[in-house]
């Protein structure tokens, strides 16, 4: 092995062993949370259960709105894992550090190995990337495809003619392929509108060919076109919800109450972008003074600008927009920041001022903020909250004060390592206020529950209540839009019910659970008025109600509507 050869390896070893402890090291001590992480934990356990393989279902229900892929690689992980949160949760993690090592590779190719490595040091500790590699969703999946998809197109042009430009151009459509089998026509639009705005202003079209487009085209078809082929072959209405409805009237129509202002991806990636942000505003005055001189390395940059600026431009004008969706800008936006860092040293000692500032300001901060929430943590929630405080406070001040004395790129190490510290602590924490997961309420349930019980859902969908009861669930007239598609191709009556069957299924001789939020508890005591039962279960979050009494336990049978009152229940 040569010495370059040696010290790619090496850069690699160290940061696949310091991402794995930031990505996975306490990814799993959060129970899951509700919706997403609940229903993207569900289909892949439905698909082992009833080997579904090419219809996914969740709660039974068809579920079109996304392609599988990612499902399956959550059903392995279920598989290997088991039930859990650990499990759940593994592939967005390590989507995230194959990510992370991509801009690497990228980085080092392209630039050099300081930018490199700088831009995986911005890119895993950015707040928004590292928040939804911790979080069971898509869209870390479908980011790091499209961002493998372009930084191949970008290291592919800039090799001559031979095997190593037909594979990396061939990669290009692989990598495509995957991000449409994972989240849809987003995975090869936007790296093909990127790519043409940029050919279109740079007039670089010879640095195109050869594209082996028809090679390209067939192994696209093969990976992305058989799950499409089946799935339109089993349902024929699955075209028009998947094509049009899902891809086109959500991107162009309101009413899916995610319609948010103009400037809402602008506030949340500049959020995203803590602790790093303050390099931003030198970064842009940078890319502007340079007025892009022509030569090879400022047509990559170029490249990187248009990713970002089309990507955020193009959810800006979508109907629909959730947060994750401008995940895809951060591996570009990294690269871009540690090509400023790595080359102006005066820039490097002023973001990092205002790094300081970023992490100095929340450690401050951030004890008003619990202070007037009224949030009340437990003792080992406050433990966590003052050591993350502290770190943030002591890492503040330590970058501003090595950032005067010193003024070499070394200093980046500080403020990495305090965010590496305090995103740790994070999970932890947040393991202490969750309000949303019905894990606690589901571990009573499987104590207590026997064959032939029924379990409903009562005035709304807890998504993770099935995963953690391994088991589908009725639900009494709440449940969530996404699958009024689904129900209307199968019937689901006998567990999809109104308030009339459960009353009628709540009075017979099968014993009956429900869970129910403690905040719907009006709206029970209201639609229920006269419907009597015991109460097995309560917290601060849910309620375990049930029409019989456990057995060999003296129990009282009461209205719904007293549980609106827990003193007046004995």
């Amino acid at each position: 092995m040569t010495h370059t050869g040696k010290l790619v390896f090496r850069d690699i070893t160290l940061i696949c062993f310091l991402l794995c402890i930031l990505f996975f090291g306490t990814n799993g001590v959060r129970p899951l949370g509700n919706p997403d992480e609940g229903r993207y934990s569900e289909i892949p356990r439905e698909m082992l259960e009833d080997g579904s393989w090419v219809s996914p279902r969740v709660n039974g229900v068809l579920y079109f709105d996304k392609p599988p892929l990612f499902y399956w690689l959550q059903a392995l992980a279920l598989k290997v894992g088991g039930l859990n949160e650990k499990a759940a949760r593994f592939w967005p993690a390590a989507f995230a550090l194959a990510g992370c090592l991509g801009v690497y590779v990228a980085g080092r190719r392209l630039y050099n190995r300081s930018v490199g490595l700088i831009s995986v040091a911005i890119l895993s500790t950015s707040l928004m990337y590292f928040s939804i590699s911790q979080l069971v969703v898509i869209d870390m999946a479908v980011s790091v495809f499209i961002t493998f998809a372009l930084l191949t197109f970008l290291v592919a042009i800039s090799e001559e003619r031979g095997p190593l430009r037909r594979n990396l151009i061939l990669a290009f459509y692989i990598w495509s392929a995957l991000a449409v089998l994972t989240k849809g026509l987003i995975g090869v639009l936007i790296p093909v509108a990127i790519i043409g705005v940029w050919l279109l202003i740079t007039q670089r079209w010879k640095k195109l060919f050869p594209c082996y487009l028809g090679w390209g085209i067939l192994v696209f078809m093969l990976i992305a076109g058989p799950w499409h082929f089946l799935a339109w072959q089993q349902h024929s209405e699955f075209a028009w919800y998947y094509f049009v409805h899902e891809h086109f009237l959500r991107f162009m129509e309101e009413g899916h109450g995610r319609n948010k202002p103009i400037w809402f991806f602008f506030v949340y990636g500049a959020v995203g972008l803590i602790p790093w942000l303050g390099f931003l505003p030198g970064t842009l005055f940078d890319l502007l003074k340079t007025r892009w001189r022509k030569n090879e390395q400022r047509e990559t940059t170029l490249f990187l600008v248009i990713w970002i600026i089309f990507v955020i431009g193009f959810f800006s004008a979508s109907s629909s927009k959730l947060i994750p969706y401008i995940l895809p800008i951060f591996p570009a936006l990294s690269l871009l920041i540690a090509i400023f860092v790595n080359s102006h040293p005066k820039g490097l000692k002023i973001g990092m001022h205002s790094t300081a500032l970023l992490t100095l300001f929340p450690g401050l901060l951030l004890p008003f903020a619990l202070h007037f929430s009224g949030l009340d943590l437990t003792p080992a929630a406050d433990r966590l909250f003052v050591c993350l405080c502290l770190f943030l406070v002591v890492g503040g001040i330590a970058t501003s004060v090595l950032t005067s004395k010193y003024k070499t790129k070394l200093v980046l190490l500080v403020p990495f390592s305090t965010w590496f510290v305090c995103l740790l602590l994070l999970n932890p924490l947040l393991k202490h206020v969750d309000l949303k997961s019905s894990k606690t309420v589901a571990l009573k349930l499987l104590s207590m529950q026997v064959d032939g019980d029924q379990v409903f859902c009562l005035s709304d969908y807890h998504q993770d209540l099935p995963f953690y009861l391994n088991q589908k669930v009725s639900v009494v007239d709440s449940w969530s839009r996404d699958i009024n598609f689904g129900l209307t191709l199968e019937d689901h009556s006998s567990r999809f019910v109104g308030e009339t069957v459960f009353r009628i299924r709540w009075e017979g001789d099968s014993r009956i659970f429900a869970v129910a939020r403690s905040k719907h508890l009006r709206r029970i005591a209201r639609d229920y008025p006269a419907l009597k039962g015991f109460l097995i279960f309560r917290d601060k979050n849910y309620v375990l109600i049930s029409n019989k009494p456990s057995p060999g336990e003296p129990m009282k049978a009461i209205p719904l509507s007293l549980l609106l009152v827990p003193d007046s229940i004995t």
